[in-house]
């Protein structure tokens, strides 16, 4: 525990103080240190409570499928605070289903991330939302089987999906598929987009192997 000490002037039986003699040089009581948590923020070179916390990161994505299962594709886009920095990804499969799909615009998005940071997912897909939210953890504990007791579908993905959003402070919000929102517009024009060049790719594979 801290004490402060006070100067004092001794007194007289009466209690007044004693004078001084001439010439009596005053000594001044030394001020108490102030405590580090109330110093000004100048006096100290300690990092302020803004640079430890962790980076934020907006997620969003989508998925897309022409047949389902047929040829489909993902689109993430990744935006720091303010916008200051944006990352736009997609990719495809020739041979897939649009939940998959849906859920490898995340897996792909929160891949990209290099540091543990505060992650807000952004989709569409109920899908996702609800199965990271509860679904997965009665999947778990039933031993990957649904509540007929069939196995679970896209346990791969559930289970890459679980470890990457695990590695960051990550929540799941849903938004309303084509109704405006402009990065969900966004992720599924480049997931059509994916579904496209893989399909001229594959393709040109064709033709060239049939030369």
């Amino acid at each position: 525990m801290s004490t402060e000490r006070r100067a004092t002037r001794k007194t007289t039986p009466t209690g007044t103080p004693r004078p001084r003699a001439p010439g009596a040089r005053v000594r001044k009581a030394k001020a108490a240190p102030t405590p580090p948590d109330f110093r000004d923020s100048r006096e100290t070179d300690t990092p302020t409570l803004a640079a430890n916390t962790l980076p934020t990161v907006d997620l969003y994505a989508d998925g897309a499928c022409s047949g389902n299962p047929g040829p489909g594709g993902w689109g993430a886009i990744l935006v720091s605070p303010a916008g200051r920095r944006r990352l736009e990804i997609s990719g495809a499969d020739l041979d897939t289903t649009n939940n998959r799909m849906e859920m490898m615009g995340v897996v792909e998005g929160l891949r990209r991330l290099k540091v543990k940071s505060r992650v807000r997912v952004v989709t569409d897909s109920r899908y996702v939302i609800d199965g990271m939210k509860s679904w997965i953890h009665t999947w778990r504990r039933n031993g990957w089987k649904t509540s007929d007791r069939k196995p679970v579908k896209n346990k791969d993905l559930w289970e890459l999906l679980s470890e990457l959003s695990g590695k960051h402070e990550t929540v799941f919000a849903w938004v309303a598929g084509h109704k405006g929102h402009a990065e969900n517009e966004r992720c599924d024009a480049m997931a059509r987009e994916a579904i496209d060049t893989a399909r001229k790719l594959a393709a040109g594979s064709r033709r060239s192997a049939t030369r």
